[in-house]
């Protein structure tokens, strides 16, 4: 995936090719997408409206750059995956606890390399956690524009004794 032009990248380019009040209007537009979210849509709307089409063109590319460098870095995120099923010996017993589980997650989501790193009490529920986090999709981390894999996430699920 080829990198993603910074904003300074971008005006220079822009700059080089276009007279000053196109660049003004380049530098207008990227300043104003990282200072504040923005209706992209209405911005392309007055500026189609008083530009002829290359320029509209233009805007549309320098906004859509906009979009591409706020998602240049974004944190891994649960998006899926059930709970853990509460093992049904335990629960008629009453019996609670908790585990902590190492994971990692790849740069397409999955949870790998799931291990029971602690867990009380000892052994009883770490199946049970285990196939939980199993079933965990992520969208992946983003830092400068690659997704990357995350490695050594630590996450204690709990399970509440039914009274």
């Amino acid at each position: 995936m080829p990198k993603s032009m910074n904003t300074h990248e971008v005006i220079t380019a822009v700059c080089r090719f276009f007279r000053p009040s196109i660049c003004a209007l380049a530098i207008s537009l990227l300043a104003s997408c990282t200072v504040q979210p923005m209706n992209t849509h209405e911005v392309i709307t007055a500026v189609c409206r008083f530009f002829r089409p290359s320029i509209c063109a233009l805007s549309i590319g320098l906004l859509a750059s906009c979009t591409v460098q706020q998602l240049a870095n974004q944190p891994l995120q649960l998006v899926k995956g059930s709970a853990p099923i509460y093992p049904a010996a335990l629960k008629a017993e009453s019996i609670g606890g908790q585990v902590t589980v190492q994971y990692d997650v790849t740069a397409q989501g999955r949870v790998v390399n799931a291990r029971v790193v602690a867990s009380e009490p000892l052994g009883l529920f770490d199946a049970a956690a285990l196939q939980a986090v199993g079933s965990w999709r992520f969208k992946p981390q983003v830092r400068e524009g690659d997704v990357e894999a995350v490695l050594g996430i630590t996450s204690t699920l709990e399970f509440r004794a039914p009274k």
